[in-house]
């Protein structure tokens, strides 16, 4: 860098206010902020200005998903207005929703994301659109499969881990679904199924044994 263009980067640096510094932030600090409040004031600023909305409803509705249920719903059903055909969002309100308890919507949302998956998997926000898809019908198939015995659906719950086994995943995710239909059957007093997919589950990865494969409650303060 030449020294013309130095001082003109310190004076200019030396112009700016604290305001407008952390302006400059608030799109990072909306999607990367060190705690939920820094994402929930960035974000806001974000939407007074009316700046990315839908991304900036989303991670906004993502920060108080632990602890405003209805606040994040609300949020992520503004993000859902501004582009109903994105999946992650229809995902995201259905875990808020089966955390709230709400099982009928939040069992709609994943079957809307599930319904979205093959449009949004080519949508160029992936390199490989193939290996996006499966990985978007298994994660949502495995996450309406917890909602099914959350509610008590056993057979429906089963139905869904078994599809969701269809779609090629990561090992450590195809170990929860293994594992989620073991606990299943073994609800159902199915003993030999239950063990043969607890058997496949360690197989592939054994820290599922440790995890909690069907994260009713979310992992935050509420």
């Amino acid at each position: 860098m030449c020294f013309r263009s130095s001082i003109t980067s310190i004076l200019l640096w030396a112009w700016l206010t604290p305001t407008t510094l952390a302006a400059d932030r608030d799109p990072v600090e909306c999607k990367e902020g060190k705690d939920k409040n820094q994402i929930i004031d960035a974000c806001t600023r974000l939407i007074r200005k009316g700046d990315d909305l839908e991304s900036a409803y989303f991670h906004r509705g993502l920060a108080y998903s632990r602890s405003h249920y209805d606040r994040a719903i609300a949020d992520v059903t503004e993000a859902i207005r501004i582009n109903p055909a994105n999946g992650p969002l229809y995902s995201a309100r259905g875990n808020v929703y089966k955390w709230k308890g709400d099982y009928a919507r939040a069992i709609a949302d994943f079957s809307e994301a599930i319904r979205v998956a093959p449009e949004e998997a080519k949508d160029g926000s992936y390199q490989n659109p193939r290996e996006a898809l499966h990985f978007l019908l298994g994660y949502n198939l495995y996450e309406r499969g917890i909602v099914y015995f959350a509610d008590a659906q056993l057979d429906r719950a089963i139905g869904d881990f078994t599809a969701a086994l269809r779609h090629r995943m990561r090992p450590f995710l195809e170990a929860m679904v293994f594992e989620a239909r073991s606990k299943t059957y073994s609800a159902k007093g199915e003993v030999h199924n239950a063990i043969a997919d607890h058997t496949e589950a360690m197989r592939l990865d054994p820290r599922v044994a440790t995890k909690d494969v069907f994260r009713i409650r979310p992992p935050g303060d509420q």
